[in-house]
């Protein structure tokens, strides 16, 4: 949980991340969507959501990671083919920790999974954080490919 929040943290900080500008969210959508909210409704309730509405334009957790994947694709696509999949079941495991329910429908993340993901993150961050600090990307990618630590968590050849 902790790494994904960070991952998010860190693609909204390195490289922002809205659907449309903040300007015309904030000047023709969010007046929209606001004024679509019951008036009838408690205030309390009427305030919770309007403050979500305030994080509608920012992009989700799943296009943030997919982002930052991408910038290494190559990379990921021999070492780490199914990083797509991975990333989805970081998401689900992420919104089952962060948002479970009494009620039901939640699925547990199977444990091992949950360690890949957290290595996948790991090396996702990393290899951001030295891209980030402009380390060239073919001397980071071919020294990915040496790290044992890499190599032991996604069979590098």
């Amino acid at each position: 949980l902790s790494l994904a929040q960070a991952a998010e943290v860190f693609h909204r900080r390195i490289y922002g991340g809205t659907y449309i500008s903040d300007a015309e969210y904030q000047e023709k959508v969010l007046p929209a969507l606001s004024s679509a909210i019951p008036t009838d409704l408690d205030s309390s309730v009427k305030q919770v959501f309007k403050q979500r509405l305030e994080f509608f334009n920012e992009y989700s957790l799943s296009k943030r990671l997919k982002m930052m994947a991408s910038n290494h694709k190559d990379l990921f696509d021999v070492y780490v083919p199914d990083w797509k999949s991975k990333i989805s079941g970081i998401v689900k495991a992420r919104n089952y920790y962060t948002h479970y329910s009494e009620e039901g429908g939640n699925v547990s993340p199977d444990a091992s999974k949950v360690m890949e993901y957290k290595d996948f993150l790991k090396m996702l961050l990393e290899l951001e954080m030295m891209s980030v600090a402009n380390v060239d990307k073919s001397l980071l990618h071919n020294q990915a490919k040496q790290c044992q630590r890499y190599r032991r968590k996604f069979s590098l050849n």
